[in-house]
């Protein structure tokens, strides 16, 4: 059945979400995926990721994210500079509404789109990003890793790694940790493993975490995780 949840492919997720993809999409297990995923657009997204709701559209989501409910992703833009914010303006026969008006109402379309705006640039998600729910993140935009988005922010500008930012547009909160850490962590990147075979992580001491991943790494006690990813195809 097309509905059925790929939990024994390591992805919690209907079939069906996934099956109408753009056939460049893939999905490192495990993750969960709760969300609307827009077809026919090309979606990656990292292991041991959970998107619990919302709407996702061109993006390349990292390993170890949240996303809440609520959340947007990608939707398409429209320009604001042209005649009109109409996509009648950059996609040919949108809707079948030139050939509707050819055989209903005698009208021969003269129209010839433009077809180089970027009405859906991808958005690109680093690794272990939180999304607050009702968050919108504009199309085209990076977040880098370890970044926060706060809830019903509006991001329309990139997000800096380990940054959190809030707001409406979204503004800098502050760093999650002093920049000593920020630059250790994104050196170390630490989700490029995973850190389930790490028996001994405490995990509010992120000094001590760095420490203990970076002795695991160091001895060969953990190498980067590789898994096989789910594409469209596969189904």
């Amino acid at each position: 059945m097309q509905d059925t949840l790929l939990s024994s492919r390591g992805v919690w997720a209907q079939q069906n979400q996934i099956k109408h993809l753009d056939p460049r999409s893939w999905i490192e297990p495990p993750c969960v995926i709760q969300a609307s995923l827009a077809p026919n657009n090309v979606i990656r997204i990292g292991a041991f990721t959970g998107i619990y709701g919302g709407r996702i559209g061109h993006s390349h989501i990292g390993r170890y994210c949240s996303i809440s409910y609520g959340v947007d992703i990608a939707s398409d833009q429209h320009p604001i500079g042209w005649l009109s914010t109409s996509m009648i303006q950059y996609v040919e026969d949108i809707h079948g509404w030139e050939s509707w008006l050819r055989s209903e109402m005698r009208i021969e379309p003269r129209l010839k789109p433009k077809p180089h705006f970027e009405s859906n640039s991808p958005v690109i998600i680093g690794n272990d990003v939180w999304i607050g729910q009702g968050a919108f993140v504009k199309s085209g935009i990076k977040i880098g890793d370890g970044a926060v988005i706060a809830a019903h922010a509006v991001v329309v500008n990139d997000v800096e790694p380990y940054t959190i930012v809030a707001g409406v547009p979204a503004r800098t909160i502050r760093k999650r940790f002093p920049d000593q850490i920020c630059d250790q962590l994104m050196e170390l990147q630490w989700w490029k493993y995973c850190i389930h075979a790490i028996p001994d992580l405490d995990f509010d001491d992120i000094e001590l975490c760095i420490d203990t991943i970076l002795k695991h790494v160091n001895d060969g006690i953990i190498t980067p995780y590789t898994p096989s990813v789910l594409r469209t195809s596969d189904l």
